[in-house]
């Protein structure tokens, strides 16, 4: 049970969520593909209805069901119809992350030692979509457990979370706002995600990963780079207040290559096995949360990605 940790003044905004019933989509036949981004809890609805009732390449932002057999039942559905199911985790078609993560998997930082990653969320969801969107560790901290495991080639053999609300309004929903998740490599790194839904002073991605050999950081982006030193100090303009600025250039990128993969191009950069090792580590992370241990991961050899290692 999430509980808050103090009393709060409520800082939640009301917003379009521009979110669109998988119904919907009935009217674009006129397509060869279908692309979403919409609440966890319709993603398997949108996904199943693409792939296989309309026969489309589907494109889906973040994890493609809430759960392993979720994902495994979408993706079934996609190679039974043979069309493209792209899910698409944002921050690997970031340059930063990724010229670190191609560095991190040549070994020029040496053994990782630390793996270390910061999202905290601007502005902060509605309650209206917090309540469908499938809780902190489905929601958000996917991305980061995707980026760690992608950088690193690596699956955690444990997770330990220790989560609160310290927002009422989400508390009452039985979900966390304040979290942060240690995950054991068999290799030795330690990863550590901290994960917090509201950000007063903007949208906050960090990465930073501390090998042997060197040390990688991934900073917040900004609108520009300009620093305006005056006799009373500097200062330089806020981080991007949300995703959709923050990470425009990913998804240019990784639309370019969800149409690469239509055409025939490109290899699937992502494919079940991706999703579903991530959507086991969520679990594992929120049963942590809940039961307040920490949670051992075992891997059969069928469920590791291709490059991946455990």
């Amino acid at each position: 049970m999430a509980t808050a940790g103090f009393k709060t003044e409520s800082p939640f905004v009301k917003r379009d969520e521009r979110t669109h019933d998988a119904s919907d989509l009935k009217y674009q036949k006129f397509l060869d593909t279908v692309s979403g981004a919409v609440s966890n809890k319709k993603t398997v609805v949108m996904a199943l209805f693409g792939v296989g009732r309309a026969g489309k390449a589907v494109f889906s932002e973040k994890p493609i069901g809430e759960t392993p057999e979720d994902t495994k039942v979408c993706y079934m559905t996609a190679e039974k119809v043979n069309r493209p199911l792209f899910c698409g985790f944002q921050r690997r078609f970031d340059p930063t992350f990724s010229d670190i993560q191609s560095r991190v998997r040549k070994g020029e930082a040496g053994h990782i030692q630390i793996i270390k990653s910061i999202s905290r969320d601007s502005p902060l969801p509605s309650i209206e979509y917090l309540k469908i969107s499938g809780g902190i560790f489905h929601d958000c901290m996917v991305h980061d457990i995707d980026m760690q495991t992608w950088v690193l080639g690596e699956l955690p053999s444990q997770v330990h979370t220790m989560a609160n609300a310290q927002i009422p309004e989400i508390a009452e929903i039985d979900d966390y706002d304040n979290v942060v998740t240690t995950l054991k490599f068999p290799s030795g790194t330690l990863g550590i995600i901290n994960v917090n839904r509201f950000a007063a002073y903007g949208y906050d991605q960090r990465l930073e990963v501390f090998g042997m050999k060197a040390m990688y950081e991934a900073d917040n982006g900004r609108p520009n780079t300009a620093v305006y030193s005056t006799s009373t100090g500097a200062s330089s303009v806020p981080i991007y207040h949300s995703f959709p600025s923050r990470y425009e250039e990913s998804y240019a990128a990784e639309m370019d290559c969800f149409v690469d993969v239509v055409n025939g191009t490109k290899e699937l950069p992502i494919t079940y096995l991706h999703s579903s090792v991530v959507s086991k580590i969520a679990d594992a992370a929120e049963k942590s949360a809940r039961e307040g241990v920490p949670v051992d991961l075992t891997w059969e050899k069928s469920e590791v990605p291709q490059g991946y290692y455990c």
